[in-house]
């Protein structure tokens, strides 16, 4: 006969279904990355697909939000066949890593040296920048390359400011010192026959850079010399002073003018000594009567006796008072309008 039937309960529970949502970070001021979570617990080769209300995720967490930690929550899903426990996440914001820039002393250099590398690095490998403390001494282009513009010191600032991932740099001040050039200015050495004018005094420079001369001194060399018309023959001292330049140091260097006999002069015609304590004695011979000129030198060509005199044809003879003069060799001249006596003295 047919069984008596009998009927029991099945109660199917909901499989347990755990979402997480995952664990994040980023730097600090970039965007937030995308928010994942992960499913723990599916049957059956089912997905989230089969889940009747899709899960929420969230974070509390700006762009703009400083470093710190800010939970992520998961939220919303729903399913008749899973029984669903949320596992929220954290989101940490890190700050952004320091750059440190290297920046090496810079050499010391002269006004008129070439442009040249500043050298700066940042450890982030990002271009560094750079600004001049004083432009007016040199300035420094977006490669880095300084520029020399005249002597003094100025500070050269390095900086990086960052970027999304890299903190700003703290900047690194170098100081760059800019010496004078050094200019060289020489007088000529020059010649002239006794007795003739001075020829013009000129100078040589040497050490202009830049392609500058010297009408960019701010003050011009004085150029002079002892020597007369009428100093007697020897060497003479050209004296060179007083230059000046905003970005040069200057040396000046003297130079000599040489006073050369004068052709055919007849040294033995005229003759000086001392006939008496105190008293110089000048004698020469005059071919005919004129108006002459005795002159008395010091050695260094400063004329201590200029006296004109008349002379007759034949001897003469004069005499001049020399108490006051050191003892010493002094060069005499007797000076006529057809040429030029000389001799010396000895003075005791």
């Amino acid at each position: 006969d047919p069984a008596q039937e009998s009927a029991r309960v099945l109660q199917v529970n909901p499989a347990p279904l755990a979402i997480t949502a995952d664990d994040k970070t980023r730097l600090e001021g970039q965007p937030n990355p995308a928010l994942t979570i992960r499913y723990t617990g599916f049957v059956n080769n089912e997905d989230a697909s089969v889940l009747s209300q899709p899960a929420v995720i969230s974070t509390a967490a700006l762009p703009s939000s400083p470093v710190g930690t800010y939970p992520i929550t998961v939220s919303g899903a729903a399913s008749n066949n899973y029984t669903i426990s949320f596992h929220h996440g954290i989101l940490t914001v890190l700050p952004l890593p320091l750059q440190i820039i290297t920046f090496n002393s810079l050499p010391v250099k002269r006004y008129g040296n070439a442009d040249f590398s500043a050298g700066a690095a940042a450890s982030s490998g990002l271009p560094v920048s750079y600004t001049s403390s004083d432009p007016s001494v040199a300035v420094v282009s977006s490669a880095g390359v300084i520029h020399i513009l005249k002597a003094g010191t100025t500070s050269i600032t390095a900086a990086q400011p960052g970027d999304a991932f890299n903190a700003p740099a703290a900047p690194v001040t170098r100081l760059l010192m800019v010496q004078k050039a050094r200019l060289v200015i020489t007088a000529n050495n020059l010649e002239k026959t006794e007795g003739h004018p001075n020829p013009a005094l000129a100078v040589t420079y040497s050490g202009f850079v830049n392609g500058e001369n010297e009408t960019i001194l701010v003050q011009q060399p004085a150029i002079s010399t002892t020597a007369t018309p009428w100093s007697v023959t020897g060497s003479y001292p050209i004296t060179v002073s007083g230059a000046a330049a905003v970005n040069y140091d200057i040396a000046h260097l003297d130079g000599t003018l040489t006073v050369l006999p004068m052709a055919g002069q007849a040294d033995a015609a005229v003759a000086a000594y001392l006939c008496a304590p105190g008293k110089l004695r000048i004698s020469f011979f005059a071919a005919k009567d004129g108006l002459i000129s005795i002159q008395l030198f010091s050695v260094y060509g400063d004329r201590l006796i200029d006296r004109k005199l008349f002379a007759k044809q034949g001897a003469n003879v004069y005499d001049f008072d020399v108490t006051n003069l050191a003892a010493g060799s002094y060069p005499v001249r007797m000076v006529n309008s057809e040429e030029i006596l000389k001799t010396k003295v000895l003075i005791r």
